[in-house]
């Protein structure tokens, strides 16, 4: 281990022409000192740096603004709840479904949702000859042809033209938007 020590050094201070100026900064400091305790004594209960007044007139501005949010989020939630079991009874969704059960192919399970997408419509005879006859489309036409000799014949599986059920719903919809046109009369 090794230790050094160094010669002594002696340093010279003069006096300080500005004492009185350190008089007064202490003066000062001291007088902040005692004004801050009787401030912190003389004011209201503070909560989160606030005074109690302010705290609960923020309570109360939250509380409102979230009880309002509440009430509008609910109105929200019941709007799409209403829509959503609206769209669930619509010819729209029926279809959708139909769509989705033809890639499975099933007779038993395209045929129940078939003849439930069919009676959206509300025609006189709820079938799909009716349907195709109605719509005026010759592709249609042929599909419930063709749908027909399958249904005769023992198999479990069923085959249907999507672009023929498609088409064959949009000359359907056309016709019957255009019987609304005409049979409207202004008042």
């Amino acid at each position: 281990m090794y230790k050094k020590t160094l010669k002594g050094l002696t340093i010279s201070v003069q006096s300080n022409p500005d004492l009185d100026m350190l008089r007064t900064a202490k003066a000062e400091l001291a007088s902040a000192s005692q004004n801050e305790v009787t401030e912190s004594k003389s004011k209201d209960i503070s909560i989160l740096g606030f005074t109690l007044k302010q705290f609960l007139v923020g309570l109360l501005a939250i509380s409102f603004i979230l009880f309002i949010l509440i009430k509008l989020a609910l109105k929200f939630l019941r709007f799409l709840r209403t829509k959503n079991l609206t769209y669930h009874k619509s010819e729209a969704y029926a279809y959708k479904k139909v769509i989705k059960c033809l890639k499975s192919k099933d007779r038993k399970l395209i045929i129940p949702l078939l003849y439930n997408w069919i009676s959206q419509f509300n025609l006189e005879e709820p079938t799909l000859k009716a349907f195709a006859l109605k719509s005026r489309n010759p592709e249609l036409i042929n599909e419930v042809e063709q749908i027909e000799k399958q249904m005769k014949e023992e198999s479990t599986s069923l085959v249907i033209n999507k672009t023929a059920l498609s088409k064959g719903r949009r000359a359907f919809l056309k016709t019957k938007n255009s019987n609304n046109i005409k049979a409207w009369i202004n008042p």
